[in-house]
């Protein structure tokens, strides 16, 4: 419950210029790093957790070439 109430804290402070994105706790982030293979393709159903922060960064910096580029990134994996 910790963690929840942190959250509306920083929620109640920073209001808008906290990210919308939360990246989910697993241990899927240590053991893709422990066998040195990209989240992407080890559990991309974490990695969609990644992808999405990285499209609210992009959004945010306006960079919509490099958001183009995200979805590349997206489409390449899906057609694995």
């Amino acid at each position: 419950m910790h963690s929840r109430e942190a959250f509306a804290s920083l929620r109640k402070s920073f209001d808008d210029r906290l990210f919308q994105t939360t990246i989910r706790a697993s241990i899927g982030y240590a053991e893709s790093a422990e066998r040195a293979v990209s989240i992407l393709d080890y559990r991309p159903d974490l990695a969609v957790d990644y992808i999405a922060l990285a499209d609210e960064l992009l959004t945010r910096l306006h960079l919509d070439e490099a958001r183009a580029q995200l979805g590349g990134v997206l489409n390449g994996r899906a057609a694995r």
